[in-house]
């Protein structure tokens, strides 16, 4: 793939290795399953119905015949707007366009591989490909040439493992020829032998992502011995996300007032109901506005914090090499509106995973704490 062409979520210093799609006859797989599934259901309704309301029953197969189109639209979305992509650094897996899922994952994060293919799978030919990690797996479905991926994959990996070692300042020849048992090896020519050690350099360069680098006091959860290098708070525009809990509402305590006339032979007050379901409504947003006001991502060169409470507070942090892969969803809203989610795996049982909504400078963030994991 050439720079022209390169990702959106690539990064500019990123080699890529393999780019390609899910195979089609993943969707065909998908639509496949999608059919029988609508045909048990067609079937189950048509005999229900003929007992029933038997002019209804010849409702069924149209509208099968319109939820069969469906399938075959979204089983083909689902192909053309899926991307795995392999550089010399990163696993990326990218689903969806409207509801975008990126998961992300480093090369020395990954421990074994897993390919699974079901009885539809194997008949045509494709399978699911799974880079496992200690945290969560990084899954690529569909793909039709597994072992070239793979191998790629693998090459790439090692590759990057290599140069890790070889910035560490160890001989890696050395260490590949040396017998078991063997200290590892230090090279002359690098850092380590006997030099001086190098000033430590700062793990999180917030300029260079586009965040704004964090001025004042660092916040009260943040150790005394750390810097804050940004922080963000996510956006009032995430409230939209509650918006359907809301509207939902707001039919029930109309449709339950309307349903008060109409049941009744007098006219009924309407005003008690919508009254306390106005107020429900105005107290659910009002909570949601605070919940987002009072949570907090912040990065320092150790770590990275996430505030969340209104009354009690609670604080979760990570450190940068219990990160494993991190993961990039954005609604159909937050791409309207410009924010998103992130969700960082971890490893240990210890470091729950974070899981933050309404960042709006999302994949800048999501690309600065990679880079200080990777460090």
């Amino acid at each position: 793939m050439d720079e022209r062409s390169a990702p959106w979520f690539v990064e500019e210093d990123e080699t890529i290795a393999l780019a390609e799609r899910p195979s089609w006859r993943y969707g065909l797989s998908l639509f496949l399953e999608m059919l029988v599934a609508l045909a048990v259901l067609g079937g189950l309704a048509y005999a229900g119905l003929s007992s029933w309301q038997p002019g209804l029953a010849g409702y069924v197969a149209p509208l099968g015949l319109v939820l069969a189109a469906g399938a075959a639209i979204l089983a083909w979305r689902r192909c053309v707007t899926s991307l795995y992509v392999v550089t010399d650094k990163r696993l990326y897996a990218k689903r969806g366009r409207m509801l975008l899922r990126l998961h992300v994952a480093s090369h020395d994060r990954v421990s074994d591989v897993r390919y699974d293919r079901g009885v539809l799978d194997r008949a045509l030919g494709v399978g699911n490909l799974t880079f496992a990690t200690a945290g969560d797996n990084v899954s690529l479905p569909g793909v039709a040439d597994a072992a070239r991926i793979q191998r790629e994959a693998t090459r790439a990996r090692d590759a990057f493992v290599e140069d890790l070692l070889e910035r560490a300042g160890l001989d890696v020849r050395a260490l590949e020829q040396a017998p078991a048992g063997t200290e590892r090896l230090v090279s002359p020519e690098q850092p380590g032998a006997g030099a001086e050690p190098a000033e430590p350099s700062v793990r999180v360069d917030p300029e260079r992502h586009g965040l704004a680098p964090y001025e004042g006091p660092g916040p009260d959860y943040v150790g005394s011995q750390e810097t804050v290098r940004w922080l963000t708070k996510p956006t009032k525009l995430a409230l939209v996300n509650n918006l359907g809990f809301v509207f939902v509402l707001l039919a029930f305590v109309t449709s339950a007032g309307i349903g008060n006339l109409v049941t009744r032979a007098q006219q009924l007050p309407i005003g008690p109901a919508a009254g306390a379901g106005t107020l429900l409504v105005l107290g659910v947003l009002a909570w949601q506005w605070l919940r987002l006001d009072n949570t907090e991502l912040a990065a320092t060169d150790e770590r990275v914090y996430l505030r969340r409470g209104i009354v009690a507070t609670n604080v979760n942090q990570i450190t940068y090499d219990k990160i494993t892969d991190i993961a990039f969803n954005e609604g159909i809203a937050g791409r309207v509106l410009g924010y998103a989610t992130l969700e960082i795996n971890t490893s240990g049982s210890a470091s729950k995973p974070i899981s933050v909504d309404g960042i709006t400078e999302a994949l800048a963030v999501k690309r600065s704490i990679e880079e200080a994991s990777e460090a």
